[in-house]
């Protein structure tokens, strides 16, 4: 959680011409890096973050089909 602070404090922090890129790219990484979008390059957080929504997916089916 502080980490996501201080990227959001440093992507405000560019001021100025040319500002805009920059905080784009920066506030694009903030985005991208707790709900990665899939793709076909995989890289470790995408990896963990799909495996945590199937495991969610599954336990919820599961807890549906109990109540069943």
């Amino acid at each position: 959680m502080r980490d996501w602070i201080i990227d959001w404090q440093k992507a405000y922090a560019h001021r100025g011409p040319g500002s805009t890129r920059p905080r784009r790219r920066d506030i694009e990484s903030i985005y991208s890096e707790p709900a990665p979008i899939p793709g076909g390059i995989a890289n470790p957080p995408r990896n963990e973050f799909l495996r945590e929504i199937r495991m969610l997916v599954r336990d919820f089916i599961q807890h549906a089909a109990d109540r069943s």
